[in-house]
């Protein structure tokens, strides 16, 4: 699992690496990061839909370990399909020019580290993304035990997972609208506080399945 991870935050870092090159102009990158992220809410909602069903028919067929595995497969296949369309896509977008990378190659790690302490914006980016990124980690685990072990009603995981990835699409679909009103700035931290107060709300309603 932990090879898994390390080897999947290689490539997503590559793809979303990937936006700027593309092209040089603002409304572009920002059409491609609001695309992307309603592409990959649609993904996320079409697996929460069906995952749970294949995976339970593959484990009654195969046992525990062989079914999971061939599920993790099966949606393995299509997230290679997926990256290899991205390829195609993106085929003929110039490479950084010679200059660039040299530009590049003369700053050591330690550079990086300075020039990281001397910006604190972009220090306090760097931890608010990181948080950001663990508590969705831990929010996928936690959400997995409530259902499991907390609630009697585990076939409830996939319907929570469904209309959670149906309304995180409606999210990113809108995001683009909500930031060009708002201001990107005030969109993240309005985001990221309506986040907490839901997490907060949902431990008060953990007894009640429906209102969770």
């Amino acid at each position: 699992y932990v090879a898994c991870r390390f080897s999947f935050n290689c490539v997503w870092a590559a793809h979303l690496a990937l936006i700027p090159y593309i092209s040089p102009k603002p409304e572009d990158r920002s059409f491609l990061s609001a695309s992307r992220g309603v592409w990959q809410q649609l993904g996320a909602f079409l697996f929460s839909a069906i995952s749970l069903s294949i995976m339970t028919a593959l484990v009654g067929k195969f046992g525990n370990v062989t079914g999971v595995t061939i599920t993790a497969a099966f949606f393995c296949l299509f997230m290679i399909v997926g990256y290899l369309l991205s390829f195609v896509a993106t085929k003929g977008v110039p490479e950084p020019s010679v200059v660039e990378v040299k530009e590049k190659d003369k700053l050591s790690f330690m550079d990086y580290i300075r020039s990281i302490i001397k910006n604190p914006p972009l220090l306090v980016a760097l931890v608010a993304y990181t948080c950001s990124t663990l508590g969705n980690f831990m929010f996928s685990m936690f959400i997995f035990y409530y259902w499991k072990y907390t609630t009697d009603k585990f076939l409830m995981y996939s319907v929570f997972m469904t209309v959670s990835n149906f309304v995180a699409l409606g999210g990113a679909a809108l995001t683009a609208w909500v930031s060009g009103k708002f201001g990107t700035k005030n969109t993240t931290v309005i985001g990221f506080f309506g986040n907490a107060l839901f997490c907060v709300l949902a431990y008060f309603f953990a007894s009640d399945v429906l209102l969770f």
